[in-house]
């Protein structure tokens, strides 16, 4: 008896165009066979192959004859799968497959799921799926690889929302590729690395777009653009009187008003500014908001007008003089009883009879006048008053005579004016001098006035008589006169005059100013030459004799030497 082979094992189902492997055993096999080739095939080492639908037994004969047998079951190949393509995440695609009954499964739900009767496959992120579909019962398949592009991503923005005008803020995305715009340029740009620069009030929404071949994604944020202070510039009369008040304006809202300096000039909150005192303040106009401040300034003049107060002596004897001063510089000086006492431009006191004046210092300016007060006694001096004409021009003398004998005369200012012994007083330069004559200590006095004489007269000192010659002078406002000799008018200015020649001679030209003081030039007016005499006509080539009776001549001259030429 034979012994006994054992069952054959291996899956006994196979699709057509697959392979199954069976394998016995029971060793010393001789063959595999199978029993309907046109259904299966059997390799010598057990792999048997589908050929078309049914069954076959498949055998496994061993060397003593005996076998083992089984029966494979060869169902039909599942259709290739049809309408495969490439997705995106969040859309759908329907697979086919013509082989029925089957299911659909898909090997990565996370990138993509499938129904499992629909074949409707949806991509859920990037990434390839197997979708495999596979027959009812037979478990024969086919598989389609699905790829899945992700959808774009804009992710979210960061950055700041809030900013200034000529301001900026750095937003960013952890998104890469995307692309950065602004919906309203003209309130704020954004630069292709997210930089964001405010460039009028108002808001924008800014975009940062991700696009792919799934489409685009966008993510906003809205910025807010505030506006920088401005504060304009400040108009208005900035110069004013102590006082009084001058309205500044700016154009720019929402300011506030403010002085450096208090004491010279006070600001209102409405741009008001009162003047305090004289000098400057710098008034500021200021514009604050949440981008900061800024500032306009203005520097407002503060006049004012003071007398100061009158310093010096306050009583003189009559003759004397005192000097009084006051240390604001501009004003006059005035005497309330010139009678009593006279004071002079320079502060000059001078007492003439006994009483008392009052001396006044006046400063006027735009803003007003003020006046400071002296009031000076005129005491008796025992000295009679100086007498004689109290100016004098430079250059020339004037007598002072006193009735008191056996006085000295000095004077405050010899530069101006210098006195001999017997009060001849000689003018030295253009000013004032106060003139004393002393007795026994006790002088009287006057104030004499050295007047200017013209500075000199210019221009040609000789001229033939009928001709004429111009001549002037520095000083204008004077007036001309002549001796018989030359003729005189005066030219475009007072102070030139044309002299015209009128009888040979040395002839004196004057000029007077309205003080007297004069100034003599000296005009030689020369006679002309006798006519030529002799033959006035000659031929091309022949020579004629002229002479004349008058002596002294220096040359003779031809007008047109082309014409005629004559000897010396």
């Amino acid at each position: 008896m034979s012994a006994i082979v054992a069952p054959v094992s291996g899956t006994t189902t196979v699709c057509t165009g697959a392979a199954t492997s069976l394998s016995d055993a029971t060793g010393g096999g001789v063959s595999w066979t199978s029993s309907t080739t046109s259904v299966a095939t059997v390799t010598a080492s057990g792999v048997v192959t589908g050929i078309s639908s049914g069954t076959a037994v498949i055998t496994y004969k061993v060397s003593t004859g005996c076998i083992a047998t089984a029966v494979v079951t060869v169902s039909p190949a599942v259709a290739a799968i049809t309408n495969n393509s490439v997705l995106c995440a969040g859309t759908s695609l329907t697979l086919s497959d013509a082989t029925h009954p089957g299911t659909w499964s898909s090997s990565n739900t996370a990138i993509a799921t499938v129904g499992s009767a629909t074949g409707t496959v949806t991509g859920v992120s990037g990434g390839n799926a197997t979708i495999t579909y596979s027959s009812a019962g037979a478990g024969c398949y086919k598989t389609a690889v699905v790829t899945v592009n992700p959808a774009p991503n804009a992710g979210t923005l960061s950055g700041e929302t809030t900013i200034c005008t000529s301001g900026t803020a750095s937003f960013s995305d952890l998104s890469s590729g995307g692309v950065w715009s602004s919906a309203s340029p003209a309130v704020g740009t954004v630069s292709a690395s997210g930089i964001v620069r405010g460039i009028s009030p108002g808001t924008t929404t800014v975009s940062y777009t991700v696009t792919n071949s799934c489409g685009s994604a966008t993510a906003t944020a809205v910025v807010t653009v505030n506006p920088s202070p401005v504060a304009g510039i400040i108009s208005g009369t900035a110069v004013l009187c102590a006082g009084a008040t001058t309205a500044l304006t700016d154009a720019a809202p929402g300011g506030t008003w403010s002085s450096a300096a208090p004491t010279k000039a006070t600001v209102g909150s409405t741009g008001l500014v009162s003047g305090i005192s004289a000098g400057t303040a710098t008034i500021s106009y200021t514009v604050t908001n949440s981008c900061g401040s800024v500032t306009a300034t203005a520097v407002v003049t503060v006049n004012g007008v003071s007398a100061g107060s009158i310093s010096g002596a306050s009583s003189v004897i009559t003759g004397l003089h005192i000097t009084v001063s006051d240390a604001v510089a501009g004003g006059t000086w005035s005497s309330s009883a010139p009678a009593v006492a006279t004071v002079g431009s320079t502060g000059i006191v001078a007492g003439v009879s006994v009483g008392t004046v009052t001396i006044s210092y006046t400063v006027t300016n735009s803003c007003g006048s003020a006046v400071a007060t002296m009031v000076v006694s005129v005491n008796a001096s025992g000295v009679a008053p100086i007498t004689g004409i109290a100016a004098v021009c430079v250059g020339a003398t004037t007598s002072l005579t006193d009735a008191t004998p056996g006085g000295t005369w000095t004077t405050s200012n010899g530069l101006i004016a210098t006195v001999g012994t017997s009060g001849i007083v000689t003018g030295a330069a253009a000013g004032t001098a106060a003139i004393s004559y002393t007795v026994a200590g006790i002088p009287s006095y006057v104030v004499v006035t050295v007047n200017p004489v013209p500075s000199g007269i210019g221009g040609a000192s000789s001229v033939c008589i009928g001709s004429s010659v111009t001549v002037s002078d520095f000083i204008a406002g004077g007036t001309w006169t002549r001796t018989t000799g030359v003729s005189v008018t005066t030219g475009s200015a007072t102070s030139a005059a044309i002299v015209t020649g009128v009888t040979a001679g040395l002839n004196i030209v004057t000029y007077s100013l309205a003080t007297g003081c004069y100034r003599d030039f000296v005009v030689n007016v020369h006679a002309n030459p006798l006519p030529v005499s002799g033959t006035l006509s000659v031929c091309v080539g022949s020579v004629t004799h002229v002479s004349d009776a008058t002596s002294g001549g220096v040359s003779w001259t031809s007008g047109t030497t082309s014409v005629a030429t004559i000897s010396g």
